[in-house]
């Protein structure tokens, strides 16, 4: 058998086993505190936003994959799930948009695991949970590279949410991988807020700046955001929609 082959399928079972035994224990509840994350879609080259924002890159270009069904079954439910690499492997993120977060039980939102953040993008502010997990390198590569399931990936807080939450447990049939997608984090020398680029294959680019806050302060911090957007001379698009949409339009073609 080809070694990778045999390795890949090694991991495959070893995250079955993972999830089964993450199940046997209780979700530990735990407060959130209301939290807000001030997105702004910008529009030119992406090379010139960094320049007039003086940027520099934090961290090395890593890639990230989606999964979903070949109609995207799942983002029509504004449910997305994310595998972003790292150093020591990737985290295996579940987004599910359109939550009131006031209204989410603390014990389906364990600390250092989950947080539910109102998103702001434009005028439009809305709930969305995000649900990590870490996986090492031969997990992710698994997931990857398809001899792993996602469900057998996922872990019991994840699980929990799709199930009593969103009722969107057991996941659909036929989820596969979409992409890579390449993303590149930029940061100022002085400032709270980050600029990535996005590159979609062949060639298409996606540039937003963020900032988090507490929820009380978003407004004010997304007119400073704005100002210094205009001070700079960096184009701000018409369209602030999400472009979560967009992404994996371009991967499933």
């Amino acid at each position: 058998m080809n070694t990778r082959v045999g390795a890949t399928r090694r991991a495959g079972r070893r995250l079955a086993l993972l999830a089964t035994a993450a199940l046997m224990y209780p979700v530990t509840a735990a407060p959130n505190a209301p939290r807000a994350e001030i997105q702004v879609n910008l529009c030119g080259d992406p090379a010139r936003i960094i320049e007039r924002l003086q940027l520099k890159a934090h961290a090395s270009v890593r890639a990230v994959w989606y999964f979903d069904t070949p109609d995207l079954a799942l983002r029509a439910r504004g449910i997305v799930f994310r595998l972003r690499d790292n150093r020591e492997g990737a985290d295996l993120t579940l987004k599910a948009a359109g939550q009131e977060c006031a209204t989410v039980p603390s014990a389906l939102l364990p600390r250092a695991e989950g947080k539910c953040e109102n998103d702001w993008h434009g005028t439009q502010v809305q709930g969305a949970v995000s649900l990590s997990r870490r996986l090492d390198s031969t997990d992710a590569m698994a997931l990857r590279e398809g001899p792993a399931a996602l469900a057998a990936a996922l872990s019991a807080s994840q699980v929990r949410f799709l199930r009593e939450r969103l009722g969107a447990w057991p996941l659909p049939p036929g989820i596969g991988a979409l992409g890579p997608v390449t993303l590149q984090e930029y940061r100022p020398q002085q400032g709270a807020y980050t600029v990535e680029v996005w590159t979609v294959p062949p060639a298409t680019t996606f540039v937003e700046i963020s900032q988090k806050s507490a929820d009380a302060s978003a407004a004010r911090v997304r007119d400073e955001l704005l100002a210094r957007l205009a001070r700079a001379n960096v184009e701000v698009c018409a369209d602030q929609s999400s472009r979560a949409d967009d992404k994996l339009e371009q991967l499933r073609r």
